[in-house]
């Protein structure tokens, strides 16, 4: 190994080599996507870049399983340096056209995001403090391919590499800030890029080593974990994953668990898109395949000495049924919460109530389900799935059709749930009932600061309630527009009790 590579391994370590969402995106030939979109854009609908990678055997990366990336991409790639991708990347060792996935391109230079990378961290750190983008500064400089890991991303080489970055994609787009919310104009999102980086072991490690993995001098996967806010474990196929078959992934979930970090489960595309509804013995079965019969002592390993390895360690510090019970809980609450999200969009009821029954919650911090029209009886389960989510803070319910009744959920959901800081609830149908049920429900919640209400069938009534609130002490940012019944005078009213508050709270307004 040369001197330069032995530097960028000391300059860089393991929990360094994570990639950005854009340079993954490169390495199966797709583009960033540029403005304004109604929809949350899948791999298949991003336009093609140019020159998109190829093996030695002329094949796309993007046709190939992750084994084969490895075998005709990377192994040749990184011959000579003898190191993980990124460290001949970082030490200049890889050929121009090799360097180039992994170097920025025109395709997304304009697109940076509001917000410096130290801003978005600290506020990672702390959600609960309100996101300065006014002292944020804007990122004029380029973001980098290759940095610290958000997330440490559990995979299985079995299965298609670009499958494995849609699943990676699907997860981005739910990253705080990452979607600027829809209820701004009419449904469009703009899709911005946040300095979230992936740590993919095929990339970060090196796959020239042969011989005792604990010897590997890129072994450290803790250490990786650690760093990171958790791992995003991959489903896929959804209905029988592979990934809780292969005791590599069952021991990073194992480093999860022993680092108290955050495990975040994803399966497949098709389990978003299929067209199948989901009865309950389907739900049933999928609970019992990937949660009620996993056993560690049944998981296998492309390497029989790596299993032995990683088998003794857990009977050493688990137990193999303590971790077997340790590890199907989680495994469980992340499934049911996928199954919530997927018959929430396809609006079948007796599989969202199910999940419900089962304890569902959500633990993503942003909901933006904007524009779903998931109707009255939907939002009734949200709200209960809602009041019981501490993780959720920010909620975009724009266009669902919800009515009284479901706005009447999510204010139970908001008076029970302190965690809810804001609510998006325009274009939902709803008269003073559901406004006033809200009122009550924002006076009950101390945290709760933004109401938007766009678009809506409120009276005068709401508004001298959110009057009554403000006089009592209540501080929040409320949105009512035009397209509401309220009068001038009501209107008057609450831009007056707004003023007289403003000595006493500060960040206290209306929105007309």
């Amino acid at each position: 190994m040369s001197r330069e590579v032995l530097d960028a391994q000391e300059k860089y370590p393991l929990a360094d080599r994570a990639i950005s969402m854009p340079a993954l995106l490169c390495m199966v030939g797709k583009a960033w996507p540029k403005g304004r979109r109604t929809d949350m854009p899948s791999l298949d609908s991003l336009l093609d870049a140019p020159n998109p990678p190829r093996g030695l055997d002329g094949r796309l990366l993007s046709d190939m399983l992750v084994w084969e990336v490895v075998q005709h991409f990377i192994q040749p790639a990184t011959e000579d340096a003898h190191c993980s991708y990124i460290t001949a990347f970082n030490s200049g060792k890889l050929k121009e056209e090799h360097a180039a996935l992994l170097a920025p391109t025109d395709v997304y230079l304009e697109y940076w995001a509001s917000g410096d990378i130290q801003c978005y961290k600290e506020w990672l750190k702390d959600p609960s403090i309100e996101y300065d983008y006014q002292a944020a500064k804007s990122y004029t400089r380029q973001l980098p391919s290759v940095a610290t890991t958000t997330w440490f991303v559990s995979h299985a080489w079995s299965r298609p590499w670009r499958e494995l970055v849609d699943m990676v994609w699907q997860h981005y787009l739910r990253q705080p800030l990452c979607v600027l919310a829809p209820g701004h104009w009419n449904g469009q999102r703009e899709i911005r890029i946040i300095p979230v980086f992936y740590w993919i072991d095929i990339w970060a490690v090196s796959q020239h080593f042969k011989g005792d993995f604990t010897k590997h001098p890129d072994s450290d996967f803790p250490a990786v974990i650690t760093a990171g806010r958790g791992v995003v474990l991959t489903m896929a196929p959804w209905a029988s994953p592979v990934t809780v078959s292969r005791v590599w992934c069952l021991f990073e979930i194992m480093q999860v668990l022993k680092a108290g970090k955050l495990l975040e489960v994803f399966p497949e595309r098709s389990f978003w898109e299929s067209d199948h509804v989901m009865a309950e013995e389907s739900i049933k079965q999928l609970l019992s395949t990937s949660v009620d019969k996993l056993d560690c002592s049944t998981a296998q390993a492309t390497v029989e000495q790596d299993r032995q390895w990683i088998m003794s360690s857990i009977e050493s510090e688990y137990g193999i049924e303590p971790f077997n019970t340790a590890l199907r809980g989680p495994m469980q609450d992340k499934l049911l919460e996928a199954i919530f999200m997927r018959s929430l969009k396809a609006k079948n009821i007796p599989a969202l109530a199910l999940a419900e029954r089962l304890g569902a919650k959500l633990t993503m911090e942003i909901l933006d389900i904007g524009f779903w029209h998931i109707g009255p009886e939907s939002a009734g389960l949200l709200g209960q799935v809602l009041a019981r989510s501490p993780g959720v803070r920010e909620m975009t319910l724009c266009g669902n059709d919800m009515e009284d009744e479901g706005a009447t959920a999510i204010a139970e959901a908001v008076a029970a749930n302190h965690s809810l800081k804001s609510a998006d609830m325009g274009s939902n149908g709803i008269t003073n009932v559901g406004g006033l049920a809200m009122v009550e429900a924002l006076k009950l919640n101390p945290n709760f600061k933004v109401w938007c209400t766009d678009r809506n069938e409120f009276e005068d009534e709401v508004a001298l309630a959110v009057v009554a609130a403000m006089k009592e002490g209540k501080k929040m940012e409320v949105w009512f527009s035009k397209w509401n019944k309220i009068s001038e005078d009501a209107t008057c009213a609450v831009e007056t009790a707004w003023l007289e508050m403003r000595g006493a709270h500060d960040g206290l307004a209306l929105r007309t």
